[in-house]
């Protein structure tokens, strides 16, 4: 189950992180870029609870222990 995702841009080091909320935000921000500029993103992704399978995980630590 995800909790979340986000999604975030910066247009120079000089400048904060930008959060795209929404695809408004995306077209505002391609505004500001020029020819040649670079565009950092990250994403910012969290997971409630990962899901591990326990018996293909037994099956692989006996496997690595030989």
């Amino acid at each position: 189950m995800t909790l979340g995702d986000a999604y975030f841009v910066r247009l120079s080091k000089s400048v904060p992180l930008i959060e795209i909320k929404s695809n408004r935000d995306t077209i505002d921000i391609s505004e500001y870029l020029g020819n040649g500029d670079i565009l950092e993103a990250f994403v910012y992704h969290m997971v409630e609870e990962p899901h591990i399978v326990p018996p293909l995980l037994d099956s692989m630590l006996a496997m690595l222990r030989g």
